[in-house]
């Protein structure tokens, strides 16, 4: 069991979404202390703040583990360099090189168990997942030596495939607790100020205002989660954004409402990381450059039309132009 603070014990419920945040790359660290108190299912009343913040969290203020970044949007925001990945051993990501800078959306596609989902995982953190060799930098910082929530405050952010269901903690509480811990000690955002900001997100990604109060994703339906990780997306205001497989079990009008979503938060400071098997997302969400994923490096790179390409033709031609004998490198996970 652990313990926050003397005399205050977090419930299972709180202690299993700091956990699961930590781990799966949002931004709260396991050993941080919750601002709700979870007594008897009952909140604490609300604290009226003593001061005000911004309606957006700047750049500027967020902090990562090495001090404060001062972003340069002329320079890549995102930098991959020959990044070998391996799980239980096997090597899964083998030399890949990527480059994403402020306002680009980057897809990367592939067949399945080419590394896509790999990638993600390793640029998060996750622990399964070792770096072998290469370098990664965000604004200049080397992020492989950085922990995940450090990699979290310096801007990187994860929207999950199967994001997990977490009863006990609400949207909001989530939230906050997000966000205080990016912004660092010291300058946490009031209780005021963060509602405010939070209903002006639900209101421009067209999000019922009830989404504050449920659960984390228990009971949401497939689109209802991914539109609840653009929501954390929107309020936590990050660098990088890798969305894996946002699209995955979607039906077509789902898909829609989440790409406007995706669409609405795009910015000139902001890059996207997005992971597909699929061009259709692709007609939503217009990416500034493809490219396609197989044994664990990027091989090809085009525009949109080479996502349209792969749509007609699959990935056997491609494989027969490059001369790719068909091999997965690894299940993704």
């Amino acid at each position: 069991m652990r313990w926050t603070r003397p005399g205050f014990r977090l419930s299972a419920a709180p202690r299993a979404a700091f956990a699961f945040s930590t781990e799966c790359g949002n931004v709260i660290p396991e050993n941080m202390t919750p601002k709700v108190n979870f007594t008897g299912g009952r909140r604490r009343p609300w604290v009226r703040p003593d001061r005000e913040l911004p309606d957006t969290v700047p750049y500027e203020r967020i902090r990562t583990g090495n001090g404060e970044v001062d972003a340069d949007m002329s320079s890549p925001v995102l930098k991959i360099e020959d990044l070998h990945v391996s799980v239980d051993g096997k090597e899964i990501v083998r030399g890949l090189d990527l480059t994403v800078k402020g306002g680009e959306i980057h897809a990367i596609m592939g067949p399945n168990g080419t590394g896509k989902s790999t990638l993600a995982a390793a640029l998060m953190g996750h622990p399964r997942y070792e770096v072998t060799g290469g370098r990664v930098t965000l604004d200049g910082e080397d992020i492989l030596a950085m922990s995940v929530d450090e990699r979290a405050r310096a801007g990187l952010f994860l929207a999950m495939q199967y994001p997990a269901e977490v009863p006990g903690v609400s949207n909001a509480n989530f939230l906050r607790t997000a966000l205080n811990a990016r912004l660092g000690e010291g300058n946490e955002i009031p209780v005021i100020k963060f509602h405010r900001m939070l209903q002006e997100k639900m209101k421009q990604l067209g999000i019922d205002p009830s989404f504050a109060e449920r659960y984390l994703n228990e009971g949401f339906s497939g689109g209802e989660k991914k539109r609840n990780e653009i929501l954390q997306l929107a309020m936590l205001n990050p660098r990088i954004a890798i969305l894996d497989e946002i699209d995955s079990g979607l039906d077509i009008d789902a898909l829609r409402i989440v790409a406007d979503a995706v669409n609405a938060v795009r910015s000139p400071e902001r890059g996207f990381l997005i992971i597909t098997h699929y061009q259709r997302l692709l007609e939503y969400i217009v990416p500034d450059h493809v490219h396609v994923m197989m044994q664990g490096r990027i091989v090809k790179s085009g525009d949109r039309e080479l996502a349209r390409e792969l749509e007609r033709k699959g990935y056997d031609w491609l494989k027969q132009e490059l001369g790719i004998v068909d091999e997965t490198v690894g299940a993704e996970v």
